[in-house]
C-alpha cells in the first residue's frame, strides 16, 4: 500500500471510530452496534471494513435527514447532492462523501445501486417531516419494509454474508415494526409521523387498537423471522440475523400498548 493509500485508509477509519463516538452519545444501542462491529473486526480487521464504513456511512446519511446531526444548509440538499456523487461516482472531499466513496469501493454494482436506493427512500422521510404527510397502513407498512429490506441487504452484503433479504421476509416486517414503535415519540417530536391515517388525533382507543393489531402481526413475523433464519445455508448470516431477531422478540415483550398511547399523547399535547 502507498503512503497515499494509507493515508486514506487511515482517515475512513478515523472517521468511522469518530462517527460512531457522536452516534454513542446519542443513545447506548449504537454503542452496543460499535460493540458488535469493532469486537470481531480486532481479529479480522480487512474482513470487517465493509461493515464499518457502511454502517457509519448510512447512520450519519440518516443522522442528518432526521434532524439528529445539525446542518446549517437543508439536509434534503446536502444528500441530493451526495446522490449525485454516488450516481456518477465522482465524490467530493466532503468527510461524507470520502466516506461514501470508502464504501463504494467496497461494493459491487448491484450493492452501490441498493444503497442509492436505501438513501432516496431514507429522504422520503425527509420529505414526510416536510409536508407533515399522514400515510394510510399500507403505504406506511411498505415505506418502512422496502427500508429495512435495503438495510438488510447493506448489512449483510457488507458482512461478507450471502443471504440476502428476500429469503427473511419476516425478519424485515419485524424489524420495521420495531423501529417503528421504539422511536415513535421521537419521531412525532421531530414531526416524522408513522401513525396511520385511521388513528391519527383520534382517541386513545383507536391508537391502542392500532398498537395491539401492529403488535399481533409483529408477534407472528418474529416467530416466522426465527424459521426463516434456520433454513439459511450461510452460517454467518444465521449468526448475524439471530442476534436481530431475539433483540426484537425481547422488545416485543417489553412493549406496554399503554405506555405508548401515553407518550404519543405526551407529544401531542406538548
Amino acid at each position: 500500500m502507498s503512503a497515499h493509500n494509507f493515508r486514506d485508509a487511515l482517515a475512513v477509519e478515523l472517521s468511522c471510530l469518530w462517527q460512531c463516538a457522536q452516534f454513542s452519545r446519542r443513545h447506548l444501542r449504537y454503542f452496543i452496534i460499535f460493540l458488535f462491529l469493532y469486537g470481531p473486526s480486532l481479529l479480522h480487521w480487512k474482513r470487517y471494513r465493509a461493515a464499518r464504513v457502511g454502517f457509519c456511512t448510512a447512520q450519519w446519511i440518516d443522522d442528518l435527514l432526521d434532524g439528529d446531526r445539525r446542518s446549517e444548509d437543508e439536509p434534503l440538499e446536502i444528500i441530493e447532492q451526495l446522490v449525485q456523487e454516488m450516481e456518477t461516482e465522482h465524490f467530493s472531499r466532503d468527510p461524507l462523501s470520502q466516506l461514501t466513496a470508502a464504501l463504494f469501493a467496497e461494493l459491487s454494482p448491484d450493492g452501490r445501486s441498493e444503497f442509492i436506493a436505501l438513501v432516496r427512500t431514507m429522504q422520503r422521510d425527509r420529505m414526510r417531516v416536510l409536508g407533515g404527510e399522514v400515510w394510510e397502513d399500507s403505504d406506511l407498512d411498505a415505506h418502512h419494509q422496502t427500508t429495512f429490506r435495503l438495510s438488510v441487504n447493506l448489512m449483510l452484503r457488507t458482512a461478507g454474508c450471502t443471504a440476502r433479504a428476500e429469503e427473511v421476509p419476516a425478519l424485515v416486517e419485524a424489524l420495521a415494526w420495531c423501529s417503528v414503535f421504539r422511536d415513535l415519540d421521537d419521531d412525532l417530536r421531530k414531526g416524522l409521523i408513522n401513525v396511520p391515517r385511521r388513528a391519527w388525533r383520534t382517541t386513545p382507543e383507536a391508537y391502542e387498537t392500532w398498537i395491539h393489531e401492529s403488535r399481533a402481526r409483529a408477534s407472528s413475523a418474529i416467530a416466522r423471522a426465527a424459521m426463516e433464519i434456520e433454513r439459511l445455508d450461510d452460517e454467518r448470516s444465521r449468526r448475524i440475523l439471530r442476534v436481530f431477531q431475539s433483540s426484537i422478540a425481547r422488545f416485543e415483550r417489553r412493549l406496554r400498548p399503554r405506555q405508548i398511547t401515553r407518550r404519543v399523547a405526551g407529544v401531542l399535547t406538548s
